[in-house]
């Protein structure tokens, strides 16, 4: 008896040991073969990477996108994520996908990119763009292990020729604060530091001591009194930071002063990623910008 489960399990231990030597050959002749050619089954799993793969590449090299892609709240190439496998970052779910490339960012989950690693997978991970000189980096990166390097250089000299054609303001600058649906502000060593300083605007924040994102209550908001106040675009769930406009106590302060900041709505995903599309952001808040400047001036 003891005899014939000796036979039984080394049985199932060769048949085990075999299907993972297969899957072991499958994973390195999947990176092997990535690393000589285009790669054909490319895998994101991060909102930012997704942006810079659908801007670079068609759906046929694509095999996943996370499924924040598809939320044209937060993702400027929803529209391009339309009938693509949707994945949550998770190692399981790539596996199965059979990539020849992995695309992540700096903060994706560490456990996932590393495991990925040591099974062999061509993990390439990208910088948060948190300024235009990253942001530009992050795309000829991108070309360059995505073999499109010409079209990456295209995108490059839109964004700066995009760049160039928003109206020089002068140097008068509008004091500003970014209210996020978390009630954040951001600072400086952010994307939205080269933004502000682009559109000629001063982040209330900096007065702050915030660095990057931060959060502001909404006492700081009022004693900063802004001159232009930016929000995205109303979500559909309750946000602090849009409810905060709203408050008695800030709408009677400003009424007894006799000013009212303006205010612009500036989509999240025109920022939230570094790319080409942060040119349209520039644009916006530098029209805004002119406004307010103008409200200053006839008071």
């Amino acid at each position: 008896m003891g005899s014939f489960f000796t036979i039984f399990a080394n049985r199932w231990f060769l048949r085990l040991s075999a299907v993972a030597l297969i899957s072991i050959i499958e994973i390195l002749s999947i990176s092997m073969a990535s690393a000589d050619t285009k790669p054909t089954r490319i895998v994101s799993i991060n909102l930012c990477t997704d942006q810079l793969l659908l801007q670079l590449v068609g759906h046929k090299r694509i095999a996943s996108v996370t499924y924040l892609a598809a939320d044209p709240y937060i993702s400027y190439s929803a529209n391009r994520a339309v009938g693509l496998v949707k994945n949550h970052g998770l190692a399981e779910e790539v596996i199965e996908l059979r990539p020849d490339l992995i695309l992540a960012g700096a903060f994706t989950s560490r456990p996932t990119t590393s495991l990925l690693k040591k099974l062999g997978y061509r993990v390439i991970e990208f910088k948060m763009a948190g300024s235009f000189e990253t942001l530009r980096q992050n795309i000829i990166k991108a070309g360059e292990v995505l073999d499109e390097e010409k079209k990456a250089r295209r995108l490059v000299a839109q964004f700066d020729t995009a760049l160039g054609r928003v109206v020089a303001p002068n140097g008068r600058l509008v004091s500003a604060i970014i209210l996020q649906p978390n009630a954040a502000g951001a600072g400086n060593v952010s994307l939205l530091d080269d933004i502000f300083r682009s559109a000629n605007l001063t982040s209330i924040s900096l007065g702050q001591g915030i660095l990057g994102i931060g959060w502001l209550t909404l006492d700081q908001v009022i004693w900063a009194q802004p001159e232009l106040i930016i929000s995205d675009m109303e979500p559909s769930w309750p946000s602090l930071g849009h409810l905060a406009m709203r408050h008695p106590a800030y709408r009677a302060i400003l009424d007894k002063q006799g000013r009212v900041p303006g205010h612009v709505n500036l989509p999240a995903n025109l920022w939230n990623c570094g790319g080409p599309q942060v040119a349209k952001a520039v644009s916006i808040l530098a029209k805004a910008r002119a406004v307010a400047l103008d409200l200053r001036e006839n008071r």
